[in-house]
């Protein structure tokens, strides 16, 4: 059986190969017919994307930057907020 991934669009979504297990984009119009996979060039049918389903976001360079930005925001604050507290026990 074939692991349904995420909607990746409107009109495309991600099926795994019966062959190899890699992700596929597969348009919706092409649904219930068979496919090829572009790794292993192995056939399998695609499945029907159930109507409502999350679509997959993708994730950015910039979307990345934010990330981590935040990230080492956070870790600079605790390690603030570390050695105020050990300063404050020490008499520092």
């Amino acid at each position: 059986m074939p692991l349904l991934d995420a909607c990746y669009s409107d009109s495309q979504y991600l099926q795994s190969c019966d062959v190899c297990g890699r992700p596929a984009i597969i348009a919706t119009e092409l649904s219930g017919k068979l496919v090829g996979c572009g790794h292993c060039g192995g056939t399998f049918i695609a499945v029907e994307f159930p109507a409502g389903s999350p679509v997959l976001r993708r994730v950015t360079a910039k979307t990345h930057f934010n990330f981590v930005q935040k990230i080492f925001r956070i870790a600079a604050s605790l390690l603030t907020a570390i050695s105020d507290v050990v300063g404050e026990s020490f008499g520092l």
